[in-house]
């Protein structure tokens, strides 16, 4: 992504807001394209569901 790509050459971290934040396999679909991407931080106030999706990745092969 290259919105990522530049702001990590400039020396910033990124986070994308106004993304889907109800739990399901849309928004977690997209969180794992996110953090595939290099997107630095996830923006929810689900904090449990990010907790869940988080450690579920890193369970898996590759962490992906």
């Amino acid at each position: 992504m290259q919105l990522v790509a530049d702001a990590h050459a400039a020396g910033q971290r990124t986070r994308l807001w106004d993304t889907p934040d109800h739990r399901g396999t849309a928004r977690d679909n997209l969180w794992a394209t996110l953090l595939d991407a290099g997107v630095d931080y996830l923006n929810t106030d689900d904090l449990s569901g990010a907790r869940d999706f988080l450690l579920a990745r890193a369970d898996q092969p590759n962490g992906e």
